[in-house]
């Protein structure tokens, strides 16, 4: 008898984030047969034609290639990622973009839970299956669960890095903020400024459930709006210059790296340079 999900929530955090996954096939080595299938709609996918040829793919590997097998292989535009555990083989197709690593750790993540879930110990063969497959439909609530997760955790990490953004535009609001005197009606205060059509209130979560790149381009508006005020300020192209040089190059150069992992380097060099 099944267990219940509830024991593995904790497992599925663990996990890296969520790939665009097309399709997921969980498929008995021994026979090739689809033991259990989902597809997320945007390719479908003939399982019953492909899972013998997967099956025959990964077999063929294995022979050739020190009982290694494959991992994972570029086929027809999709990215196709083995996993076996159990005498069962996990296989996912997905964007050719999303990394294998990424790819792998998921399916270890699925075959784990299903192993569990189903109560195999050692090999597939103990479940005497009799090509049934309705036996394993209960399992999709489940993928749900984890891709769920996975979703989530995608969010939270992308929330992380609009918070970094925040704290490099923050930076720079400041030193150029407190370089004249623009007077109470103007707050140096980024995510006041950001987050004004919410009352100015945020949290994680609130980053995490937003239209990202539209908050993105909310937050290079502000600071490009901030710079033209501070322009008009100053009256001077000079003073602004001179301002740019000592305090803003000496921002950008000490947290370079973090500005290129956030991919705001090109709008920073256009805006300053």
């Amino acid at each position: 008898m099944e267990n219940s999900y509830n024991h593995y929530n904790d497992f599925s955090l663990d996990l890296e984030v969520s790939a665009l996954l097309y399709s997921i096939f969980i498929i008995e080595k021994s026979s090739g047969r689809v033991v259990f299938s989902k597809q997320f709609g945007k390719i479908i996918i003939d399982e019953n034609l492909l899972s013998g040829f997967l099956t025959a793919l990964y077999g063929f590997a294995s022979g050739e290639l020190d009982q290694t097998g494959i991992e994972n292989i570029d086929m027809g535009g999709i990215r196709w990622v083995y996993y076996e555990n159990k005498g069962v083989l996990y296989v996912s197709a997905s964007e050719k973009e999303d990394t294998s690593e990424m790819l792998k750790s998921q399916l270890m993540g699925i075959g784990e839970t299903f192993s569990e879930y189903f109560n195999i110990d050692t090999n597939f063969e103990e479940l005497q299956w009799d090509g049934n497959m309705h036996k394993f439909s209960g399992f999709k609530e489940i993928l749900d669960q984890l891709i769920n997760d996975w979703e989530k955790a995608k969010r939270v990490q992308d929330a992380a890095a609009l918070m970094d953004i925040l704290d490099v535009y923050q930076q720079i609001i400041t030193a150029l903020g407190t370089s004249v005197d623009l007077g109470p009606e103007y707050s140096l205060n980024l995510t006041e400024m950001a987050f004004e059509a919410e009352s100015g209130s945020w949290d994680i979560e609130t980053l995490a459930e937003i239209d990202q790149e539209e908050f993105k381009e909310r937050l290079k508006s502000i600071l490009t709006n901030f710079i033209v005020i501070i322009k008009q300020t100053m009256q001077s192209e000079q003073l602004f210059k001179s301002v740019i040089r000592t305090s803003i190059y000496q921002i950008l150069k000490n947290d370079w790296k973090r500005i290129r992992d956030l991919e705001i380097d090109e709008f920073l060099i256009n805006t300053f340079l």
